[in-house]
């Protein structure tokens, strides 16, 4: 898996609310690994609130395919 391969992707709960879609990639530079995700929330069923924009830790994250499928 490479970053660039998670950019865009629609990020669903495993209870199939839509979350958004990534638009950034966090990174731990000293373990050199990806720590979380950042996610627009326009249109989620999900996130309800001001903020366009959350962080998803990545331990959340259960598979990453056409969808990116997280924990709730």
């Amino acid at each position: 898996m490479t970053l660039s391969s998670l950019y865009n992707k629609d990020v669903y709960t495993e209870g199939g609310k839509y979350v958004g879609k990534v638009v950034d990639a966090l990174i731990d530079p000293d373990a050199g690994k990806v720590v979380g995700l950042l996610i627009d929330t326009r249109g989620s069923t999900y996130f309800q609130g001001s903020s366009r924009y959350k962080a998803i830790p990545f331990e959340r994250v259960i598979s990453v395919h056409d969808i990116i499928l997280i924990r709730e």
